[in-house]
C-alpha cells in the first residue's frame, strides 16, 4: 500500500508542475490537493504500521518534507501572478526530492527506544520542517535571480547591433565636460567607422554652440 501511495503522490506532484508550466492554476491546484491527501495517507500509514512519527528515516523524512512543502505551495498566496510562478519552483523542489528517494528503500524505520522521547521528536520535527520552509524561501530567490538574469540578457545580448554599441561608446569615461566645452578622446571599439564620424560632427556642433 505504501509503494502504491508513493507511486500517485510522484504522479500528482508532476500533474501539479505540469498544470502549472500551461497555466491552469484550478487544475494544478485541484492536484496539489489531491497530492496532499495521497502525501498525508502515507505519512499516516507509516505511523499506523510503524508506531512511531514518520521522521525517522530517509524515505519517512523526505515524504515529511514534501508534505510541508506541497502544503506551503498550495495555502500560501502572494500579490499578483507572482506566487503562481513561484509554485513552478515550489513543484520542481518536491519532484527533485522524490526522485531522490527513488533509490533507496521505500520502508519504515525500525522502532528504537527513543522514538518516543518528546525531545527526540521535537527534534526531527523542527529540523524537517525548516528544510521545506528553506527550499520555499529558496523558490522565491530562484525566480527573482531568473528575473534579473531575464533583464540582464535582455540589455547585454551579444552581437545586438550598431545602436547598442553606440549606447556603450557614449558612456566611455574617455567622453567628459570641461570648462563648458564637451570633449571626445580615446577610441571607439567596433568596425562602424561612418557612427563614429557623425559622433565627431555632433560634439563639433555642440563646440560651436
Amino acid at each position: 500500500m505504501l509503494l502504491k501511495l508513493y507511486f500517485i503522490i510522484n504522479l500528482l506532484y508532476l500533474l501539479c508542475f505540469l498544470f502549472r508550466l500551461i497555466g491552469h492554476k484550478r487544475l494544478e491546484i485541484t492536484a496539489g490537493i489531491g497530492a496532499l491527501i495521497a502525501n498525508g495517507a502515507s505519512l499516516l500509514a507509516i505511523s499506523v504500521t510503524s508506531g512511531h512519527f514518520p521522521f525517522f528515516n530517509f524515505f519517512e523524512s523526505f515524504l515529511f518534507m514534501t508534505f510541508i512543502l506541497g502544503l506551503l505551495a498550495v495555502c500560501l498566496k502572494g500579490p499578483g501572478d507572482y506566487t503562481n510562478k513561484v509554485r513552478v519552483w515550489v513543484w520542481l523542489e518536491i519532484l527533485i526530492l522524490l526522485g531522490v528517494t527513488f533509490f533507496f528503500p521505500k520502508e519504515t524505520a525500525f522502532s528504537m527506544y527513543n522514538y518516543g522521547y518528546i525531545l527526540i521528536i521535537l527534534f526531527h520535527v523542527f529540523r524537517y520542517t525548516a528544510i521545506p520552509l528553506m527550499l520555499y524561501s529558496s523558490a522565491y530567490y530562484i525566480q527573482s535571480i531568473f528575473i534579473v538574469m531575464f533583464l540582464m540578457l535582455a540589455f547585454h545580448i551579444p552581437g545586438k547591433g550598431k545602436f547598442s554599441e553606440d549606447i556603450k561608446a557614449m558612456g566611455n569615461p574617455d567622453c567628459f565636460q570641461k570648462s563648458g566645452t564637451q570633449y571626445f578622446s580615446g577610441s571607439l571599439s567596433g568596425n562602424d567607422s561612418g557612427n563614429i564620424y557623425l559622433l565627431d560632427i555632433n560634439l563639433a556642433n555642440i563646440d560651436k554652440k
